[in-house]
Parts: structure tokens; C-alpha cells; sequence
């Protein structure tokens, strides 16, 4: 039998701020192409959240995107980011975009030294 040998590159690592203003590193644990799918499938389902949305949407929207940052930095991570302090729906949503922005540009300098 033929073994294959190859040597992968270790995952994109970003750092995000958390609550206290301290920097916390995470080792991405989603692909680009499934972090961009769960935040553009989040968006689209809560694009019309407003004042006046039932309280139970909102609680499943933040539930949602809690969900999804702990599958793109591991399991925890939105309790650590919140310090284990509760957050509203704006804060989750903005965290979640801010990370997906910081998690795509990680990927994109990876891909980038493909051309080099």
C-alpha cells in the first residue's frame, strides 16, 4: 500500500477582545466557507429584528449566534469573550460579524502566500 505524506499547515489563529478589553487568542475551528455560511445564514434569518420583535425571537437569535461562534472558536468562547456576563442581541450579532470578518481576512492571507 502507498502512504501519502503531507504536511498541513496549522490553523489561522486570531485575537479577539473580550469585555475586560484583554485580548484572547483562538485557533479557528471552522473552514472559511462554513463560517461564511453560518454567518450569512444568520443574517438572513434576523436581518428584521427591530424594538418591537417578540423577546422569544430574539432569545433564539442570540442562542443562534452564540452557537456560532462557539463552532468557529471553540466550545466556551462566547462565555469567555463575555467574561461570563450576559450580552444583548447587538453585541452577540456585532462580535459574531467582527469575527467573521477577522476569521475571512486570516484565510485570505493564507491564500495568499499561495501566490508568492
Amino acid at each position: 500500500m502507498r502512504k501519502v505524506s503531507f504536511q498541513y499547515q496549522p490553523a489561522p489563529t486570531i485575537e479577539v477582545q473580550d469585555r475586560n478589553g484583554e485580548y484572547q487568542a483562538f485557533e479557528l475551528q471552522a473552514s472559511d466557507a462554513d463560517i461564511f455560511d453560518r454567518a450569512l445564514e444568520l443574517a438572513a434569518k434576523y436581518r428584521k429584528l427591530k424594538k418591537d420583535t417578540k423577546p422569544s425571537i430574539v432569545l433564539k437569535a442570540l442562542k443562534e449566534c452564540t452557537s456560532i461562534v462557539n463552532t468557529i472558536l471553540g466550545d466556551g468562547s462566547m462565555t469567555r469573550l463575555s467574561c461570563g456576563k450576559p450580552l444583548c442581541i447587538s453585541d452577540a450579532l456585532d462580535l459574531m460579524a467582527a469575527i467573521t470578518r477577522e476569521a475571512s481576512a486570516s484565510y485570505a492571507e493564507r491564500l495568499g502566500e499561495y501566490n508568492e
